[in-house]
């Protein structure tokens, strides 16, 4: 098995290739319904006086941000008890300053801990307390500031199997919906999300994340699934198998997002104009089908350009190139996801 991690949050097995993809929707096919296109940033980068292109393509260009690594734990919380809040609160602000709207990306992962939790060992109690104090600490210091949380990222194996980690290990399953619920104390006001790779096809682990879903919104404590959709050349889903997929979770009364969208190009042979044009039938088809469902209400790329990707550069996985020039696969974008018309 082959596992790609990096930047990003994902860490993925290549599976086998996905279905052809079908032709870019034309302009006007969708319904013009506002769906939200969010990209994910880094602070560091918004504040770059020598790139400038950087913040103003993506403050031309998206409706939201999610931070790409700010809100994780291991920067958040470096030592025991000393929380660092300064790039954090410096996005929470910007994303005020300029009407963005602002996705909290993640409060529970199995990756992205500090060394001094991995160091030492937890009793239940333990564990219990600090999942608590740190999930009240942080979606109640920007209660009312973030619109959306994804609590727990990635806690399922391919097949469908609870995934091992630190949280797992301690506290069993119930740390799942432990942290929902500590979220929903935290700020009753903000939608709750379950995040997670893989599971953009009805399979083994969309099943799995389908039931705990269902039994969490029943509970009262989750609102939605996000779906990462990092993909590539030749692992993909298609967009009416992943409208198919979708369908079955909005019939549950979630709400679903594309979270951490962008395609991988580098092992695609052929010309250089051969994989844009690849590229944009796969955003356009992933685009399209979440503007067709209703319970799609926002579709996030992971990162502004190609000059910045937890990816390789020759991956060029985004919606802009390097130099900050729009890509055809923009283009599709557009096409299923218009852009606001401005404010008079």
């Amino acid at each position: 098995m082959l596992l790609l991690c990096a930047l990003g949050s994902a860490c993925r097995a290549r599976a086998s290739p996905g279905p052809t993809v079908p032709p870019q929707v034309a302009p006007g096919a969708t319904s013009g319904r506002q769906l939200k296109l969010g990209a994910a940033v880094q602070r560091a980068r918004l504040v770059d006086a020598r790139d400038p292109a950087y913040a103003s393509t993506f403050a031309e260009t998206f409706d939201s941000l999610t931070p790409e690594l700010e809100l994780k734990l291991e920067h958040l919380l470096p030592r025991p008890g000393a929380y660092d809040w300064a790039a954090a609160d410096d996005l929470v602000a910007y994303a005020g300053a300029h009407r963005k709207e602002m996705r909290g990306h993640t409060l529970v992962w199995h990756r992205a801990l500090p060394a001094w939790m991995l160091s030492r060992s937890w009793t239940r109690e333990e564990l219990l307390a600090f999942l608590k104090g740190h999930v009240a600490a942080v979606v109640g210091r920007y209660r009312g500031r973030i619109a959306e949380w994804d609590v727990v990222n990635e806690a399922f194996n391919d097949d469908g199997t609870w995934r091992k980690s630190l949280w797992y290990d301690v506290l069993g399953p119930g740390y799942v919906e432990a942290a929902f619920r500590f979220a929903r104390e935290a700020d009753p006001g903000a939608k709750l999300y379950y995040n997670d790779y893989g599971a953009e096809w009805m399979n083994a682990k969309s099943d799995a994340i389908l039931a705990l879903a269902t039994r969490l919104r029943k509970a009262g404590v989750l609102d939605g699934v996000g779906l990462q959709a990092h993909f590539n050349a030749g692992w993909y889903t298609s967009g009416p198998d992943l409208a198919a997929n979708m369908a079955r979770f909005a019939a549950a009364g979630l709400e679903v997002e594309i979270t951490e969208l962008d395609v991988a190009m580098s092992s695609r042979h052929g010309s250089a104009e051969e994989k844009l044009r690849d590229q944009a039938r796969i955003y356009g088809g992933i685009a399209a089908a979440c503007q067709a469902q209703p319970a799609c209400k926002q579709l996030t790329v992971w990162g502004v350009s190609d000059r910045y990707t937890w990816l390789t550069p020759s991956d060029v996985p985004l919606l802009f190139d390097a130099a900050y020039a729009p890509k055809p696969a923009y283009a599709a974008i557009r096409a299923a996801i218009p852009a606001p018309r401005p404010t008079p």
